[in-house]
């Protein structure tokens, strides 16, 4: 673990601002991140509805494993 009270206040603003900077990336990638699997269980849910039968003959909902 680095020894903050060591570093001189220069370092330690750069060390924020680049800190601030990874941050903001990492954020802006699980935003993304997060939208794609939104995307891809509508899609997927879309998907299994439309396939999957309502009923069978007799009224009775399938049962799927």
């Amino acid at each position: 673990m680095p020894e903050f009270d060591t570093w001189t206040n220069q370092s330690l603003v750069l060390f924020a601002y680049e800190a601030h900077r990874r941050m903001c990336e990492q954020e802006d990638t699980i935003k993304a991140l997060r939208a794609d699997v939104k995307m891809l269980l509508e899609s997927f849910r879309k998907e299994t509805i439309d396939e999957t039968p309502k009923n069978d003959a007799r009224g009775l909902r399938p049962i799927h494993p």
